[in-house]
């Protein structure tokens, strides 16, 4: 983005998908590490906050202390890949 958040909010706002919520909402499944640092955990709670506000069905999946990428971890694939299962089993 070229500088922090701070310094560019409108850039930053346009840019993340919290932003872009509106109406008839289709069902996600989100899933996040607490201890990510590359995306805070706080942004992924206010992500979820705002779904839940605008009636959009959402079902998210919390890695206990795990990454960014702890989908790729063995204590957290296989948890993320049945949460994934049942996700899809009841939306598709």
């Amino acid at each position: 983005m070229g500088s922090s958040c701070s310094a560019q909010r409108d850039l930053c706002n346009r840019a993340s998908p919290q932003f872009h919520i509106g109406a008839k909402l289709p069902p996600i499944f989100i899933g996040h590490g607490n201890a990510n640092s590359d995306v805070t955990y706080s942004q992924f709670t206010a992500f979820v906050a705002s779904y839940k506000r605008a009636n959009g069905p959402i079902t998210e999946f919390t890695a206990d202390q795990g990454p960014h990428t702890y989908w790729g971890k063995p204590q957290w694939f296989q948890p993320n890949a049945e949460a994934t299962l049942n996700f899809l089993k009841k939306n598709l």
